[in-house]
């Protein structure tokens, strides 16, 4: 599970790693806890909901996307996204309801979201309904006078499996992936240009299956994530007109697996990866896969790992299960990560735990932050992001009925 860092356009020579060991992580001796802020959100018509969300840069507001999937729903199976701002004691919608079409020529809405100017832009992918052929697309609106309005035309993903989107915080730099059905993937970047978006560059062509796009808060540099293999995340910096390699991560097994989870701080300093690795001692599950996260911090233009691999081993009771969702702060100083533990004698006994860790420099070391979040119900957690501070965290979670949490840090004093 170890990983590897270059950069092919610097001429300094990389300094050799420090050795760090696999553990999981200890207990939190602070009295900081995540106290949910705000009713649980959720609506049992929607298939799917809570299977996309992204928290502003303050966490006031929020965006909850249902995703393409319409088992046995009678309303909205042509997907849904909706808007929460917090007033202080709950979360209530602003905006009407976006809502897909659904017949043999249209479209799933929500299957990606992203939100931008603290709330004010909103990035909506879609999936075409699978009998229509029909292209997939990512749209963008702006919150004008209490509604949505589409902000230029829709970017279209016309040979492809689904769109992956990334914006930048002043919601002018946008970036659309398009995983291809043949491989070979594409990756475009826009800039916003009054009611336009103009292209920066040519298409780009990292790799087959490269669906994994993030974006620092300033929209200058990019984050490539291609998780088949070893895994390989690529650099490139965004100018006016073009765009410039600017250095690479790779794993080192064939089964790490490195970047099926990934995301850029805003400062553009820290990345933090999630990897994979296959357990081969299932015989009664597929696609059982032992999860780790890493994170690498860029100094003097060279990538290196930051504190200890943070990983979660199976025993002889639990399996421990990769989630694939993963978010991290503004400045990189704060990090929440998921995952599952399944009980070998019965996999349908499923308990997500979802860990928040800091920092410290003078440890080199990821400390948990506060107390561990556990759901006993739920068989999937879908999504999961922070806010720019790292003090608010938003779940989307496959629980009773599908629905959205919000968990604000506080301080609680011991009784």
């Amino acid at each position: 599970m170890a990983c590897t860092s270059s950069d092919p356009i610097s001429e300094m020579e990389e300094e050799e790693a420090i050795p760090t060991e696999e553990s999981e992580p200890e207990e939190t001796s602070q009295n900081l806890h995540w106290v949910q802020q705000g009713e649980k959100i959720w609506d049992v018509s929607v298939p799917v909901f809570g299977g996309s969300l992204d928290l502003s840069s303050s966490g006031n507001r929020l965006a909850v996307g249902s995703s393409k999937w319409n088992y046995g729903c009678s309303v909205f199976c042509k997907g849904l996204v909706r808007s929460y701002e917090f007033d202080g004691s709950s979360w209530v919608q602003y905006n009407d309801d976006m809502v897909g079409n659904y017949n043999l020529t249209t479209d799933f809405i929500g299957e990606e979201i992203a939100l931008a100017a603290d709330g004010q832009f909103l990035v909506v992918g879609s999936e075409p309904n699978p009998d229509s052929f029909n292209d997939y697309y990512t749209r963008v609106y702006e919150n004008l006078n209490g509604e949505w309005v589409q902000i230029g035309s829709d970017i279209l993903n016309q040979v492809g499996r689904g769109n992956r989107i990334a914006i930048n915080e002043s919601g002018t730099i946008l970036v659309v992936s398009m995983p291809k059905n043949s491989g070979n993937d594409l990756v475009k970047i826009f800039r916003k240009n009054g009611n336009a978006w103009d292209q920066i560059g040519e298409d780009m062509s990292p790799g087959e299956y490269s669906v994994k796009v993030s974006l620092d808060a300033e929209g200058s540099l990019l984050a490539i994530g291609n998780s088949t293999g070893a895994g390989l995340i690529q650099f490139y910096s965004i100018g006016q007109d073009n765009w410039q390699p600017a250095g690479q991560i790779s794993g080192t097994l064939d089964t790490d697996r490195l970047g099926s989870s990934m995301e850029l701080s805003g400062d553009g300093k820290t990345l933090l990866l999630g990897g994979r690795i296959p357990t081969t001692d299932c015989t009664n599950c597929t696609g059982l896969a032992q999860p780790f996260h890493v994170v690498y911090e860029n100094i003097g233009g060279v990538w290196q790992q930051k504190g200890q691999e943070i990983s979660w081993l199976s025993d002889q009771e639990y399996y421990a299960q990769y989630e694939g969702v993963a978010a991290i702060s503004r400045d990189g100083s704060r990090i929440a990560l998921a995952y599952q533990k399944i009980r070998k004698s019965n996999v349908n006994e499923v308990e997500i735990f979802v860990h928040s860790f800091e920092f410290s420099a003078s440890e080199n070391a990821w400390m948990p932050l506060a107390d561990v979040l556990t759901e006993e119900k739920p068989r999937t957690i879908w999504a999961l992001d922070l806010n720019d501070p790292g003090d608010i965290i938003a779940l989307g979670l496959n629980a009773s009925y599908r629905e959205a949490r919000i968990f604000k840090l506080q301080e609680v004093v011991d009784q």
